[in-house]
């Protein structure tokens, strides 16, 4: 199972950088604008795909204006503005 906790009170893009490199993953992120988590968000999945879309879903139903491009062949994680 895979997991990705948001600590509130703490960026998004920091918190996502982190998660992505326990994950073998590089994140970049291309927006310029950030996010401070105000309350705890946990997601679990079988596996990180499945974590990233349940992100992509909290990332819409906060407004948050940003798109997730998981680039699986050479592990790149990509934040866009919508």
């Amino acid at each position: 199972e895979v997991k990705l906790v948001l600590v509130e009170e703490e960026l998004l893009s920091q918190q996502l950088s982190k998660w992505a490199q326990q994950n073998g993953y590089k994140l970049l992120w291309n927006s310029s604008t950030d996010f401070v988590i105000y309350k705890a968000i946990n997601l679990s999945g079988k596996t990180t795909q499945d974590v990233l879309v349940k992100l992509g879903k909290v990332f819409t139903s906060e407004n948050y204006g940003l798109v997730i491009k998981d680039y699986q062949a050479n592990h790149v994680l990509i934040i866009d503005e919508q």
